[in-house]
């Protein structure tokens, strides 16, 4: 035996019996993704559609994008959450190691989150704690709790919760025979309690019955239960899987019983889960399996999603069983939690390893920890025999085959000197033979042959080299066209492209490049791809060339396909998919699928079509699928269990699974009808105003109101989320704000700044859509109001519009009250013209013509007569004095009021009959007065000064001016020999002459006087805002 017979022969031996394990499509989710730890004790969706996980160091929610944890940090009672339950209220419950709490929705403090309801403390509940199992919700919306302490129940009255012991006679020869580990609900309202004491029956009336081995059921440790159909149920319990069915009356037998001699990772059964699908999933000690109790038959993780998959058979109970292990990608074999979501994703959590997603549209993994031969993938192709075959670079090239159930290894002699070969560098032909491109030791054939396998050990029939026309050894990539001519790319020469026809002669072009696919179109003109320079039309015998400068976009082609519609794709390595939709046109047109619609990337490798329609390009950032119909893309990473990012090679094969091959190794997805998807409901997250939080319920909210925005804070950032599990789902947002009718797209985008937004109330709506073009089926709303500045405030406006108002009315008025003031005044300078200077000419005319009879007659009349002339017209000299002082605007001041009245009593008194002493205290400032209120006053201190003369008989007389409180105060006092006030006032109009002036200016005129006494005059005229004050009352003082 030959030494490279030898190596192929250990690899064989080595490969073989390792094949058989793939790396099921899971997703981990650790501490290191924000998990609260990574020991998850229960997990349950919402309604809300958010993952709840209850750990041993508090509880987080996931809603596909991100973690929000609580801890005794955030107020929650106590760290270790053992279950998680929703009401159908809508109210979430929380099971801890220290009693029962509710969330309360919308709290932002840490103490006011959590409201903990615990039973009176008994001895028990003092030693250790009260412990929950299991919390479910009856019929009646009460809530029963599984307890290590035994069976409570969490009832409201009156608005107040109360947890009350139920009384269930457990078997009490263990301190733990009490623990509650699960509590069920059948159809007839009846309480299942699976306990450490074995399982027990409650009727709706009270009645409790225990199970046992009489019924071929446990004794001891009953974990877990869960519904299955036809009112069956199951039971997880310390030694395997039981399927029970209630029997009359009062009745449980054993259906079936599965445990790790049927196939079981372990008989300690942790967790169950019916999907609803009709499968069973159980979660043991020592890893996890999955059973189909409708048709007996349990399948692998692979077929619970429509895939086959290899599977343990067990002759006597005909039931087959596929457990997983860490070997197919568990980090954790102790399974403690099941549960499926909305988009029928099975989840797992695990004792120490965090929690796991098995995606239902995941992609299984095969790679060399696995058993295959390499990682890395050079190309994929399917023979004959439906044997799916790929190639590895190990030591050469390596050729496994999957022939439905498990890889086995394909030994090609020679093999290992192999060098770069293409996707299409292996081909069988339209009879069955093979051709297998080298990339060094030139093109071998083999005899027909359906089966790829059989090749396996055998020496090629033929080698073509550079004898038989061949340009280069290097071969690496092969094609046949519909004349049967087989077209050979070359890496090296300068012809690298190369026809072999069907009488075996060799002809070759000078293409510019090398080939690095083929492809041909429904009219059969071959499409040549390039490395760097475009693509090659052969048609009708002639080559032509497209490139950048006729309208090819650039770039290298990786792969070509032609699709049922005959359309041509090239995968281009910066165009993205490059579609020509009419390959025979004389002038055809390129089409190009980009980032800018949606690809994940413009480097794509290859492209294939479904039986629906829809595209699958495989890119270097994942694949992409792709509905012409709607446009959508979704999205699929290593996160939905894809090998690698980078896809090389792909096949879709005719039971419609979809093999991919990466530098990683190989993954595979069975393609069927999608689950019922649905429309992702939005809600608000995070609010911030400025950088300062608003309070927002961090489970989310639908609606946001009554949020009050200052003008100084008016950026307004709102965080929100939809909730989607699908693989490869990117859901997409839109707004819209206020009355618009247009959304604006945000794409993945989960966070909106609005940045300085104008005063105003405003309503913003955001929506999720999906890849299928779902809605959200109501707009999560965010209603606020941005502060107007203090200017645009509706007091500050009414305000200043009642300010404004009064300004103009201060303004008409006063100018109204100055016109009054200017018409009285000449009214009163006409009326003293007239009564004054008219009757004094008048008096000095008839004297005239007195005098001028008499001076013939009696001169000393005439003389006397003229004397009288003289005396009034000084009189008038003195009166057209007053009236042009009163009307002077340079004498409106307090000073020359003043001084006017000083002067007159000085030349009134110059004759020395009466002394007089004048005081003007506090009166020289500049205040300035109104012509009426300087001739008012000055006309009252005029006549009180005539009267003293006149009347009085006085000897002395004391004038004081002074400024009293906004008033001006005129005092005026006598020797003389007074009056009678009440004789005066029935007597002459001097008095009422001088009070009508005093009361026209607001002011008092106070005279105090009795015979023999003298007189006082006292006269208050307010100086602030003269004119504007109404009258005040006229008082005078009266003395005995």
């Amino acid at each position: 035996m030959g030494k490279s017979a030898l190596q192929l022969l250990i690899i064989a031996i080595v490969f073989a019996p390792c094949l058989r394990a793939e790396i099921l499509p899971l997703k981990s989710y650790t501490i290191a993704d924000g998990l609260a730890m990574d020991q998850v004790n229960a997990i349950r969706q919402d309604s809300r559609g958010l993952l709840w996980f209850g750990t041993s160091d508090g509880v987080s929610w996931f809603d596909g994008y991100q973690f929000v944890t609580y801890t005794t940090d955030h107020g929650l009672p106590d760290k270790l959450v053992s279950d998680v339950l929703e009401t159908r209220a809508g109210h979430l419950w929380l099971g801890t190691s220290d009693g029962v709490c509710r969330l309360r929705r919308g709290s932002q403090k840490s103490e006011d989150r959590f409201e903990r309801f615990r039973p009176p403390r008994g001895p028990d509940i003092r030693s250790v704690g009260f412990q929950i199992g299991r919390m479910l919700e009856g019929p009646d919306g009460s809530i029963w709790c599984g307890a290590f302490q035994g069976l409570f129940r969490l009832t409201q009255k009156r608005g107040s919760w109360s947890l009350q012991s139920v009384d269930v006679k457990f078997r009490t020869e263990k301190w733990s025979d009490s623990f509650v580990r699960d509590l069920l609900f059948d159809g007839a309202g009846t309480l299942w309690i699976a306990a450490n004491s074995g399982l027990y029956r409650r009727t709706p009336d009270g009645v409790v019955t225990r199970f046992g081995t009489l019924q071929g059921i446990p004794e001891d440790e009953c974990f877990v239960l869960e519904s299955a159909t036809g009112g069956d149920f199951w039971l997880g319990a310390n030694d395997g899987v039981f399927r029970l069915r209630p029997t009359s009356p009062g009745g449980v037998r054993v259906v079936a019983r599965y445990t790790v001699k049927d196939g079981l990772p372990s008989s300690r059964v942790l967790s169950l889960k019916a999907s609803r699908n009709g499968r069973l999933w159980v979660g043991t000690v020592r890893g996890l399996a999955c059973l189909d109790p409708e048709t007996n038959s349990a399948v692998s993780a692979a077929s619970s999603a429509g895939r086959p998959g290899p599977s343990t058979r067990n002759q006597q109970k005909q039931v087959t069983i596929r457990a997983y292990t860490t070997a197919h990608g568990l980090t954790d074999p102790e399974i403690t939690a099941l549960a499926e979501d909305r988009e029928q994703n099975i989840w797992l959590g695990t004792d120490h390893g965090g929690a796991l997603k098995i995606s239902r549209q995941g992609f299984e993994t095969f790679n060399a920890s696995t058993g295959l031969p390499g990682n890395r993938v050079n190309l994929v192709f399917q023979d004959w025999a439906g044997h799916v075959v790929f190639q590895f670079t190990v030591q050469g090239k390596s050729f496994a085959a999957w022939d439905g159930r498990s890889f086995s290894p394909v030994i090609i002699p020679g093999s290992e000197r192999f060098d770069w070969i293409g996707p299409q560098g292996v081909l069988q032909d339209d009879k069955g033979g093979w051709w297998l491109a080298t990339g060094a030791e030139g093109l071998w054939h083999y005899a027909p042959n359906p089966s790829f396998k059989a090749l396996s050990g055998r020496q090629p029939s033929r080698r073509y080299t550079e004898r038989d026309g061949l340009p280069s050894l290097k071969v690496f990539a092969l094609f046949q066209d519909s004349r049967k001519d087989i077209w050979v790319s070359l890496v090296t020469g300068s012809r690298q492209l190369a026809r072999l026809n069907k009488h075996g002669r060799f002809s070759t072009f000078n293409i510019g490049g090398m080939p690095t696919a083929f492809a041909e179109d429904h009219a059969g003109n071959v499409w040549i791809g390039l490395l760097g320079n475009g693509i090659w039309r052969y048609r009708k015998g002639r080559m032509t060339h497209y490139s950048a400068a006729n309208g090819f976009p650039a770039g290298s082609i990786y792969g070509l396909y032609t699709d049922r519609e005959g359309q041509v794709w090239a995968a281009s390595r910066v165009s993205g998919a490059v579609c020509i939709p009419d390959p025979d046109a004389e002038h055809p047109r390129f089409v190009s699928l980009t980032t800018q619609r949606g690809l994940s990337s413009n480097h794509a490798r290859f492209i294939l079509q479904d039986r629906k329609g829809a595209f699958y390009i495989g890119t270097a950032r994942g694949l992409d699928r792709w509905d012409p119909k709607g446009g959508t893309i979704r999205h699929f990473t290593t996160d939905d269990g894809l090998a690698g990012n980078l896809q090389n090679v792909g096949l879709l094969d005719p039971t419609g699974t979809l093999w991919l091959g990466t530098f990683l190794g190989v993954s595979r997805l069975v393609l069927e009808d999608p689950a019922q998807p649905h429309a992702p409901e939005v809600f608000v997250r995070g609010l911030r105003l400025g950088g300062i939080p608003w309070p927002v319920d961090s489970v989310g909210q639908p609606v946001v109101k009554d949020v009050v925005v200052p003008l100084d804070r008016n950026t307004v950032s709102i965080d929100f989320a939809g909730v989607s599990f699908v693989p490869g789902e990117v859901l997409n947002y839109r707004y819209r704000l206020g009355g618009a009718s247009e959304w604006r797209f945000l794409a993945s985008q989960r966070s909106l700044d609005l940045v300085g937004v104008r005063p105003g109330k405003y309503r913003l709506e955001l929506q999720a859509v999906n890849s299928v073009g779902l809605e959200s089926p109501s707009p999560a709303i965010v209603q606020f109001t941005v502060l107007a500045p203090v200017w645009r405030q509706w007091w500050f406006v009414l305000t200043g519009v009642a300010v404004l108002g009064l300004g103009v009315f201060s303004g008409v008025r006063f100018r109204l009250r100055r016109r009054l003031e200017m018409e009285r005044v000449r009214t009163r300078i006409a009326t003293d013209l007239h009564d004054d200077i008219g009757s004094s000419l008048s008096q000095i005319s008839i004297l005239c013509e007195v005098a001028v009879r008499r001076l013939p007659d009696d001169p000393a009349s005439a003389i006397d007569s003229l004397s009288q002339v003289t005396v009034m017209t000084r009189s008038l000299v003195d009166a057209m004095s007053d009236i042009v002082w009163a009307i002077n605007p340079a004498r409106d001041s307090l000073g020359d009021l003043v001084h006017r009245m000083r002067r007159f009593a000085n030349d009134l008194f110059a004759d020395g009959s009466v002394r007089h002493r004048f005081e003007a205290s506090d009166t020289e400032g500049r205040i300035a007065l109104s012509n009426d209120f300087r001739r008012q006053v000055y006309l009252i201190y005029k006549e009180c000064l005539h009267n003293l003369v006149r009347h009085a008989a006085a000897t002395e007389a004391t004038i004081e001016l002074r400024l009293a409180d906004g008033f001006l105060e005129v005092e005026i006092r006598d020797n003389g020999v007074g009056f009678d006030l009440v004789a005066a006032d029935t007597g002459g109009a001097g008095l009422h002459s001088l009070q009508s002036r005093a009361d026209a200016l607001g002011g008092q005129l106070t005279i105090d006087s009795k015979p023999g006494a003298g007189t006082r005059v006292l006269c208050r005229i307010p100086v602030a805002g003269t004119g504007w004050r109404q009258p005040l009352s006229w008082r005078r003082s009266k003395t005995a």
